[in-house]
């Protein structure tokens, strides 16, 4: 269903027309209307050369949270310090463990190598003059069980403990 009106392209709606028959109202005078329940104050002028004072205690809790993070920052540097030498000290042992490990490798197996032990004989022998021993170069010695031998000197008194003991044993013998 498609409307047939116009008014949207009439602009007769738009122009002035006459007054027929109603009383247009006229406009009262400038009356104040009052209302008795707002109170007007003055509005304080702005200080445009004042100083906002801070309170003592509001800086000192900056100053404090200031000090606080800065220390915070600085032990955080610190630390980063120390882990970075002691993992080169880390780096540095471990390199050292290598070698010797690499080093007790090799002793190894050259003493497994050549040293058997007939090797080890026949070097005792080539080299250092050395010989199997041989019944006349054994020596006996006999003691007398006549021979004993004697403290002449005693070392000192000794605790009162130790003096408890020597007494008792010397009761029990």
């Amino acid at each position: 269903m498609a409307m047939e009106r116009t008014e949207a392209y009439d602009l007769s709606l738009f122009e002035t027309r006459p007054v027929t028959g109603t009383a247009v109202p006229k406009p009262k005078q400038d009356v104040p209307v009052r209302h008795d329940n707002v109170i007007h104050l003055p509005e304080p002028e702005p200080h445009r050369h004042a100083r906002h004072r801070r309170s003592p205690m509001r800086t000192l809790g900056f100053f404090t949270a200031l000090l606080s993070m800065l220390g915070i920052v600085m032990l955080m540097i610190y630390n980063q310090v120390q882990l970075n030498e002691l993992t080169t000290n880390i780096t540095q042992a471990q390199k050292a463990l290598d070698e010797q490990q690499s080093i007790y490798v090799q002793l190894q197996m050259t003493a497994q190598d050549g040293k058997s032990m007939s090797d080890v004989e026949k070097y005792a022998e080539e080299e250092l003059g050395m010989k199997k021993i041989s019944e006349g170069q054994i020596t006996y010695i006999t003691l007398n069980d006549s021979d004993k031998g004697e403290v002449l000197h005693d070392a000192g008194q000794g605790s009162w403990w130790d003096q408890i003991v020597s007494f008792l044993s010397g009761l029990l013998s």
